[in-house]
Order: structure tokens, then sequence, then C-alpha cells
């Protein structure tokens, strides 16, 4: 049960849209030392030149700064709050609710989260075209700017619904690390 969760989890996490570039990352930098293994019947070993060492480093920090993007995508619920319900001491009751109220408001995101997509693609196709049409460019910001509010929406409906959840106690914790979380943010 908890490999088909574990599973069904990384499909369905904010930052799949990463796995092929991390994928490719992970081969990129396995291909650096290709030919210092073996090529054929002959083993070339050694260390590998300066050129190698940079190939294989940026194929490890660019994977590695794609993953420091951090919280959902488009302002949908779950990743950032349900980390920042994982520092409090929830029951497992709640706990069941909570991923309940997180699993719901993320079958009602996806659909919106693609149509987000779709909406910057067409954004997109518009500005390349060869002479753009300026108002059509302009509804479509006004489009995308509904869908994201849509979004944020989602987001406050489902904070709310966890929010019953919680003890007043709780909800004071949530907003004191979010506060201590804001200021540290504004010393950086």
């Amino acid at each position: 049960m908890a490999l088909r969760e574990a599973v069904v989890g990384t499909l369905r996490h904010p930052m799949r849209a990463y796995y092929l570039p991390l994928a490719a990352a992970v081969l990129l930098g396995s291909s650096a030392f290709m030919p210092w293994i073996a090529i054929g019947e002959r083993g070339l070993g050694g260390v590998p030149e300066l050129a190698g060492l940079l190939v294989l480093g940026l194929a490890i920090l660019f994977p590695l700064g794609a993953l420091a993007s951090s919280g959902g995508f488009h302002g949908m619920p779950g990743p950032r709050l349900e980390r920042a319900l994982e520092r409090l001491d929830l029951d497992a009751s709640t706990w069941e609710q909570v991923d309940a109220i997180l699993d719901a408001a993320a079958a009602e995101g996806e659909p919106l989260r693609d149509e987000i997509r779709a909406a910057h693609e067409q954004t997109r196709a518009l500005m390349e075209a060869e002479s753009p049409d300026v108002d059509a460019i302009m509804a479509q910001a006004e489009a995308i700017g509904a869908l994201h509010v849509e979004a944020r929406k989602l987001q406050l409906r489902t904070w709310f619904a966890v929010r019953t959840l919680l003890t007043q106690a709780q909800i004071d914790e949530l907003a004191e690390k979010r506060g201590n979380r804001r200021a540290d943010f504004r010393r950086r």
C-alpha cells in the first residue's frame, strides 16, 4: 500500500514536469564518465579532464536548481499546506480528513492547471505571430488573470476547509511559523 501511495504521489506531484530534465541530467552526468569507463574492449581509466568534470558539475547543478523551487503550481493548494501541517501534532483521524480535503482540491485543481497551461501556450502563439494582435493578447491576459483568481479561490477554500479541523492553538502555531518565515525572508 505504501509503495502504491508513493508512486501515485510521485505521478501527482506538482514538480513532475521536472522529471524528464532530471532524468536527462542523470544520463548526461553518467555519460560524462563513459569515455573513462570503457570503449569496446579497451578500458581507458584515469582521471577525467577538466571539461568532463565541468559537464558533470553542470549536470548535477542544473536539476538541483529545478528542485529548489517549492510549492504548488499557480497557487494550487497541496504541498506547501501539507508541509506546514506536518510541523503540527495532528492525530491520524485529522490527517485522514486533511488528506481527503487535499485530494479533493487536487482533483478540482487539475483541470484548472491544464486550462492555465493551455492559456499560456495560446498567449505564446499569439505573441509569436507574424503580426501580433494586441487586443487578442490583452484579452488572453485577462483570461489568464481570471484563471489565476480561480486558482487562488481554490487555495483559500482548501485552507478554510482544513482550518475547520484545527484547534485555535494549532492555527496560532501555523501563523507564528509563517510570520517567522516571512521575517527570515525579509532579513535576506
